[in-house]
């Protein structure tokens, strides 16, 4: 695997380039714009670019923890934004709407993960724990159903999403919902995927009662996916 790799979709290089964000010295080095995450290996960041709401999520350094795990499963060692691109887009290939990628990029030290880019648009619709607080007893129900069929995607796409959370899913008018942070989605089967299923689910429910679901909700989200 190369040492450096990064890569604008060519319909957004003109935004980057207005802005000064069109390489990945340039993304690494961002200082600017509002904070809506921090960890002492990343940070992700809120940016308006003419207009247009995006998001860059920035790896500063892959933790030796981390390295060591995929080392021991065999697996590369990668930048957890890399990691996040590759399981949006099995996510989009099991049929899932993810928010749009507009450039990603990673730097190896020593032939392992090291840093790594993610810049992302603004994935639409309403969070589902914000909509759960707010709506109507349809809209919720609505909202649910919404929640379920996505999830039921990725099971039967054989993909296992341990932060299947209401606050990462976003309920879209129509009837669709989108996903949001899936570094950790990955793809299982059999036993363990039936098992990871069914703990995440439940999970998804005691969170999703939290937030103000009632029982005709959760009736609606099961229905969903299937019983």
């Amino acid at each position: 695997m190369k040492g450096v790799e990064f890569h604008v979709e060519e319909r957004w290089q003109p935004l980057l380039e207005r802005a000064g964000l069109a390489s990945l010295e340039a993304l690494l080095g961002f200082e600017d714009g509002q904070v809506v995450g921090w960890h002492k290996r990343s940070q992700t960041y809120r940016l308006e670019l003419d207009g247009r709401v995006v998001f860059l999520k920035r790896d500063t350094l892959t933790l030796r923890k981390q390295i060591l795990l995929d080392l021991l499963r065999l697996r590369p060692t990668l930048p957890m934004t890399y990691k996040e691109r590759q399981a949006m887009e099995r996510a989009a290939g099991a049929g899932v709407r993810t928010a749009e990628i507009l450039a990603w990029g990673q730097v190896r030290r020593w032939g392992l993960a090291h840093r790594g880019v993610l810049v992302t648009a603004e994935l639409a619709g309403t969070p589902l724990d914000k909509l759960l607080g707010s709506a109507g007893p349809d809209r919720r129900r609505d909202a649910m159903a919404a929640a379920g069929r996505t999830a039921a995607k990725l099971y039967a796409a054989g993909l296992s999403w341990p932060d299947l959370l209401p606050r990462h899913v976003h309920v879209i008018e129509g009837g669709d919902a989108g996903l949001l942070d899936l570094e950790r989605l990955r793809p299982a089967a059999g036993a363990r995927l039936a098992c990871d299923r069914r703990r995440q689910v439940e999970r998804f429910i005691d969170e999703c009662r939290a937030c103000g679901a009632g029982d005709q909700e959760i009736a609606a989200l099961r229905e969903a996916l299937g019983g």
